[in-house]
């Protein structure tokens, strides 16, 4: 059980500070940008919208840090926040805090295929004039979403195999349920 333990924390580790790395690029960067711009209302309750996904990315590594059960399963709310983009005539979402590697179809005036690489990024567009129609699926957050499904698995077969393990013995003599 120690070795499923001991290959899973790095991991664990890396996805938490990858979540609050890319939470705070996504703040610094949009602070940053509010600089550059006009402000208007709505568009400081949109950064203001963006600007808390990106503070819940921050709090699902702070949770993965402190090694709470609940931590795997907002993380992969954060992720399933990022798996597909789209601008569909005029309207438009994209969010990425850490990194995007898509895969999509940009079906406005004719059938070409997307690959984009980007950091932490957002967009939401609400009744523009954008003729686009594109619509993306972020990889990296589908790839994360299988680590933390798979990893979620394990960790309740350790918990299962410590509660094995405890039939018939004294509670003084029983292990410990791992933390992860």
């Amino acid at each position: 059980m120690s070795n499923k333990l001991r290959g899973i924390k790095p991991k664990l580790m890396a996805l938490s500070i990858y979540q609050i790395i890319g939470g705070v690029l996504g703040i610094g960067l949009t602070l940053w940008m509010i600089n550059l711009t006009s402000v208007s209302s709505v568009f400081l309750l949109l950064v203001l919208f963006v600007c808390a996904l990106y503070g819940y990315s921050i709090y699902c590594g702070v949770l993965l840090l402190q090694e709470r059960k609940d931590g795997l399963v907002h993380s992969k709310i954060n992720q399933l926040l990022q798996v597909v983009s789209f601008s569909i005539f005029g309207y438009a979402y994209q969010f990425t805090s850490g990194a995007a590697l898509s895969v999509g179809l940009d079906l406005t005036e004719s059938l070409n295929f997307k690959f984009n690489l980007n950091a932490s990024s957002w967009q939401v567009n609400i009744n523009s004039d954008s003729p686009a129609l594109i619509v993306n699926v972020n990889l990296l957050a589908l790839f994360l979403i299988r680590f933390i499904d798979i990893t979620r698995k394990r960790r309740k077969g350790m918990e299962v195999e410590a509660q094995i393990a405890a039939i018939g013995q004294t509670p003084e003599e029983q292990p410990l349920t791992p933390a992860l």
